[in-house]
């Protein structure tokens, strides 16, 4: 239950990701940042509070990671929390190294999952199903829409998909700022159907918190927008309760 946009502007890939969860549900509402592996890369990502693990996350070598949920595929109970995956890739100082990383990874410890890596010079979706792992590489030259529903999926992902191709034909062709990503795209809400809006509302789950990363060729400005500014953010008033960290890139 999670949609996931990346654009290339050519002086910042800006990748921004809705996490929906279930109301009760918590986030820590705040950024982990710290050092991971003998590299002591530094890494920052946002943590759920129940299982600890981390659904977005990026590191000093401008490497970003986002994980969504395959509901198209069979589930099954006392799995491994595919949130740890995140905070251990992010540990890689490149593409090779997390391709790598995930040659080695026992994907049958999860539930299915897409998992978006996103660098300067190549992008690439992970995939695993359940019974075996896709890998395909992302073409940037053009924008990025992935989306993930628990509920009427077909239906849900189509109007999602629909929406975004035609709002960025008829409105953003060519370039397309931060802020209007988080406005026009993150933050749309159908008064008629909140269930099927990016900015999803339902009576058990709703969009839960929007991280948005973005990669330049001297840094990583990662923020989080935790739930309680989220209102603020749509109304657009000024929020004081979002956190941001600028990660310095690494060569």
């Amino acid at each position: 239950m999670c949609t996931l946009s990346i654009f290339n502007n050519k002086d910042e890939i800006i990748v921004t990701m809705n996490r929906d969860e279930h109301r009760q549900r918590e986030e820590e509402n705040r950024l982990i940042l710290n050092h991971k592996n003998s590299s002591k890369i530094k890494i920052v990502y946002p943590v759920d509070k129940l299982a600890g693990g981390s659904w977005f996350g990026g590191n000093e070598h401008g490497v970003v990671l986002a994980l969504l949920n395959r509901y198209q595929d069979s589930v099954s109970e006392n799995k491994a929390t595919r949130g740890e995956i995140i905070p251990l890739l992010l540990g890689c100082e490149d593409i090779t190294h997390i391709l790598s990383q995930l040659d080695t990874l026992n994907t049958r410890r999860y539930n299915p999952f897409d998992l978006i890596i996103v660098t300067s010079n190549s992008s690439y979706c992970f995939s695993w199903n359940g019974e075996s792992t896709q890998l395909t590489a992302l073409d940037l030259e053009k924008p990025y829409f992935i989306s993930s529903s628990s509920v009427d999926r077909e239906a849900v992902l189509s109007w999602r998909q629909r929406f975004f191709s035609r709002l960025i034909k008829e409105k953003y062709p060519d370039k397309i700022s931060a802020v209007q990503i988080l406005k026009n795209i993150h933050l749309q809400q159908l008064k008629t159907d909140k269930s099927k809006s990016i900015f999803m509302s339902r009576d058990h789950s709703h969009t839960k918190s929007i991280c948005q990363a973005r990669i330049s060729r001297t840094d990583l400005n990662f923020i989080y927008y935790p739930q309680k500014s989220l209102k603020k953010l749509r109304q657009s008033e000024i929020i004081d309760d979002f956190q941001t960290i600028i990660l310095k890139m690494t060569p």
